[in-house]
């Protein structure tokens, strides 16, 4: 699943597409939750959108969405993630607000409201980024290009191949170290069996012979 996420061409395309949308969405989330632009901020727009019949928990979500996806969007960081989040926004912004205000925004005034036309070409945007992903100079890019193929199993990031190898490694060391104790213990209780038919430094050498022979 995560190697899907950060999947992406590298292309020049889906950099404009990501960046265009980042730059388009971060005002209005601006708006909502820090008050820039003549917005709001987030108590204003929480108040009107719980007014307006939305449960806190979704206007909350559809309010740090609209923050944070852009964020995500220019860093190249999860960038489907973030374009799912914001084409679910501008989904339920056209199907309960905009709608029945009509296609064109409110240029001269006229209209009740804003129709559909940016929510369109926003939700658009996100869409084609779920389909290519960050493309070039994104964070996505990187973590993608840091993931080892695999011919049995997805792609496999390479520094969890690492940990996991570094971990055999240390059971692996310690096993040995164990067995060489254990190995040096029987050594010693062997020998005082044995008592006096050998001298103590032959003893000895036999000991450390059997210690380093387990050890291999």
């Amino acid at each position: 699943m995560i190697d899907w996420l950060v999947e992406t061409n590298g292309g020049v395309v889906p950099l404009i597409l990501r960046l265009t949308l980042a730059v388009v969405m971060f005002p209005h989330g601006a708006q909502k939750t820090l008050g820039w632009f003549g917005g709001y901020g987030f108590r204003g727009t929480m108040a009107y959108f719980t007014k307006s019949g939305f449960p806190p928990a979704l206007a909350f979500l559809a309010v740090m969405t609209e923050l944070l996806a852009p964020l995500g969007l220019a860093l190249g960081l999860l960038t489907r993630v973030a374009a799912v989040g914001i084409a679910v926004v501008m989904l339920v912004a056209i199907l309960t607000v905009h709608d029945q205000h009509g296609f064109f925004m409110n240029w001269f005034g006229a209209q009740a409201g804003e129709g559909v036309e940016y929510h369109l070409l926003a939700l658009g945007l996100a869409l084609a980024l779920i389909v290519n992903g960050a493309g070039g100079w994104s964070i996505d890019a990187l973590i993608a290009h840091s993931c080892a193929p695999s011919m049995s199993r997805p792609a496999p990031c390479r520094h969890v191949d690492l940990a996991a190898t570094m971990v055999r490694d240390l059971h692996g060391r310690r096993a040995r170290l164990d067995g060489v104790g254990e190995a040096s213990f029987a050594a010693i209780g062997e020998a005082a069996a044995v008592g006096a038919s050998s001298t103590p430094i032959m003893s000895l050498r036999w000991i450390s012979r059997d210690a380093r022979g387990t050890a291999r």
